[in-house]
């Protein structure tokens, strides 16, 4: 399947040519729209002192969450810019003008899909004036009226479970129900999508691109969610990329830098810390003992950085989740208990190349392995009869991001 999204920002007269492209890229057939996963923009108008317009400002943003060391604009002939794609974090924003006083603006944080406008008036002044603005950051994307929840990835990383699955995510979403968890027990589970009372039809990006079974139930446990760097989540007002009525879930993961960041994690339960319920009364009924944690572990390390600075960034993880339990009541021949196991793989890589200036490559792959889980075995089933199930969720993008002037930005977006 393949995706494009195209965002045009034209000044008439536009070229013949031009218009002939647009409306043919309209008409091309697409099984489905999805937004740039992540991208975010600082828009805006620079005027003077009488509320004129200012053509010829230069617009630098520069951020750790750039790639590139900073991005650049210069205002049209009615003073307006426009820095797009960015990804997601914080910005310092500078606005330069000889003859005027040059305007640096601190604290601009940007999430995923936030459109910050950032008016502003310049004073005359000496090239060696500068006004700083500090912690004016825009709390509303006034370009949206959707109603979104963001996490960034500090908020993911300290919340309980946070990393877990997409049951910590939506339990931040008011009016959203997610599966119910007690220690990280729907880990493995399918999740749940309703809102407001009602179930609707949820479409899920990773990375802007369409992923899972897109109705009620999802495949939202096919991430690997220590990887996510930020996350939305829309449950009303969507725009043109939310073909559908119900929930908005778009993903985005790390991605590599000028400079090398990684981690890791191991933790693991043993069967010595679960407890046991099951006293005389209950083995009276034939209940003989209560099912048996085997093996139950979670390790993951990741890395990221360049390959060529300024030019060619990285970003690899590997995830293993084994969960083996005992099926409640259910034996072999030989009387030994069935055992449930699960073993999930997850592999997610990422490159960023930036071939020149106004054009930029991601290609992506989120590998996970298809889980395998004894399904219908019981004391009425026993396990030659039961069977496993597996799916395979993989997600893979190409995508070519395009700048040009003031007046086009592109996103071609290929994947599965």
């Amino acid at each position: 399947m393949a995706w494009f999204t195209v965002t045009v920002k034209c000044r008439p007269p536009a070229s013949p040519v031009v218009l002939m492209f647009l409306t043919a890229l309209a008409m091309a057939p697409a099984l489905a729209t999805a937004g740039q996963g992540g991208a975010g923009s600082i828009i805006g108008q620079v005027t003077d002192n009488s509320g004129g317009a200012l053509p010829g400002v230069t617009v630098t943003a520069t951020s750790p969450a750039l790639q590139v060391r900073q991005m650049t604009t210069v205002t049209n002939a009615q003073g307006e810019y426009r820095l797009t794609p960015l990804p997601f974090g914080p910005y310092a924003v500078e606005y330069e003008l000889t003859g005027f006083r040059t305007v640096h603006v601190q604290n601009v944080q940007l999430t995923v899909g936030f459109v910050a406008r950032l008016d502003q008036v310049m004073e005359l002044g000496t090239l060696a004036e500068t006004i700083t603005v500090s912690g004016a950051s825009p709390l509303v994307d006034t370009t949206s009226g959707a109603t979104r929840t963001t996490l960034v990835g500090e908020a993911i990383r300290i919340l309980p479970s946070g990393q877990v699955g997409v049951h910590a995510l939506l339990a931040q979403v008011p009016g959203a129900r997610e599966n119910l968890d007690v220690g990280g027990s729907s880990v493995t589970a399918t999740a749940r999508f309703d809102y407001n009372g009602q179930t609707g039809q949820v479409w899920q990006l990773l990375e802007g691109v369409l992923s899972g079974r897109q109705n009620n139930m999802g495949n939202g446990t096919k991430y690997d969610y220590t990887t996510v760097e930020n996350a939305r989540v829309q449950t009303s007002g969507n725009g043109a990329e939310m073909p559908k009525r119900g929930m908005l879930l778009d993903i985005v993961t790390k991605a590599g830098g000028n400079t090398f960041h990684g981690g890791g994690q191991w933790a693991q339960s043993h069967n010595k810390l679960q407890s046991n319920n099951v006293d005389d009364s209950l083995r009276a009924l034939g209940i003989r003992a209560a099912p048996k944690l085997v093996k139950r572990f979670d390790r993951n390390a990741q890395v990221g950085g360049k390959i060529i600075e300024d030019k060619l960034w990285f970003f690899s993880s590997a995830r293993l989740i084994r969960f083996d339990r005992e099926v409640y009541n259910t034996f072999h021949p030989d009387g030994s208990p069935a055992v449930s196991k699960e073993a999930s793989w997850f592999f997610v890589n990422k490159l960023s190349a930036q071939i020149t200036p106004q054009n930029k490559v991601i290609a992506f792959a989120n590998l996970p392995s298809a889980p395998s889980e004894l399904l219908d075995a019981s004391e009425f089933v026993p396990p030659s009869a039961a069977y496993t199930s597996g799916e395979d969720h993989r997600v893979f993008k190409a995508e070519w991001q395009t700048v040009r002037g003031s007046w086009f930005v592109g996103s071609l977006q290929a994947g599965k």
